[in-house]
């Protein structure tokens, strides 16, 4: 099977209200958005031999006369190793393919993140909050935008790349969608339904309690879980869960110790984009 003939991708970043952004993207009737949004074709590159384009272009057989034809896989630029996207092999198959890259405040996407792995169950591999921030660095290097997208422009021009601030897209999500809409040469007049409806949350739903951390490590846990009764469940709910507020507990050196890793990175990702310094408030 011939491959698709993509020429825009949506690269990141997680957490940033991408999920929101490409449902929008996907109302416009000249751009074909595929399903599932996020294939991760090109992260498989860096690990297999030959890429599955008979799989990846059995997501796009939906194709019909949509002008902008694309994909949205935010882990192409979310710095875990088995992630991490290769712009180059993109590049070699899509040298003339637009780029979107969904940004927001790079402390607040960490703290995003992380509370998104901690309602998934996952902090029992990462640990309480201040100490998964120093053992797994994905969490800052994700928020290096700067360097993140100069891994693209190495093969990209800046005309192929278009910046969407969170921030921006929940202020005014018709005017961003409308200047997506110019940048992939579609009707740029087109409003968009239901303009912005958050996706993906994370504020309604409880992570686990430092005990909690401790009993998913033990052997056999997921038989362990439905071994406990019914009518004990409840009772054990306060013990093992907290509510989540939102706000990982940032210990002060630790979050100093983030803001001046990224403090280059992100002025300099800022002046790029033509923001003022002060965009994002640490």
């Amino acid at each position: 099977m011939d491959k698709p003939n993509l020429n825009y991708i949506v690269i990141g970043s997680p957490k940033c209200g991408t999920t929101s952004f490409c449902d929008l993207l996907g109302q416009h009737p000249e751009v074909f958005m595929t399903n599932p949004k996020e294939p991760g074709f090109f992260s498989q590159g860096r690990f297999l031999k030959t890429l599955d384009w008979d799989w990846y272009s059995s997501l796009f057989t939906g194709v019909k006369d949509e002008k902008a034809i694309g994909e949205g896989t935010v882990n192409y630029t979310c710095c875990e190793y088995r992630r991490l996207a290769d712009p180059e092999i993109i590049y070699n198959y899509y040298p003339n393919a637009k780029l979107i890259y969904m940004v927001r405040n790079p402390i607040e996407r960490i703290q995003s993140e992380w509370l998104s792995c901690a309602i998934m169950g996952k902090s029992y591999n990462l640990g309480e909050f201040n100490k998964a921030i120093y053992s797994f660095p994905g969490f800052i290097n994700t928020s290096r935008y700067w360097s993140n997208i100069n891994r693209f422009r190495r093969f990209f021009s800046d005309q192929q790349i278009h910046v969407v601030f969170f921030e921006d897209f929940i202020k005014e999500p018709q005017l961003e969608m409308t200047k997506v809409f110019h940048f992939l040469n579609v009707d740029s007049n087109y409003e968009v339904k239901d303009a912005y409806t958050p996706k993906n949350q994370s504020i309604k739903n409880y992570i686990d309690s430092p005990l909690m951390v401790q009993v998913r490590q033990l052997k056999g846990f997921k038989n362990l879980k439905s071994l406990i009764p019914e009518f004990l469940r409840p009772y054990l709910i306060p013990i093992l869960k907290k509510k989540n507020t939102g706000h990982p507990d940032w210990q002060s050196e630790t979050l100093d110790w983030v803001i001046n890793e990224l403090k280059y990175d992100t002025l300099s990702f800022l002046e790029w984009c033509d923001k003022p310094g002060d965009f994002w408030k640490f």
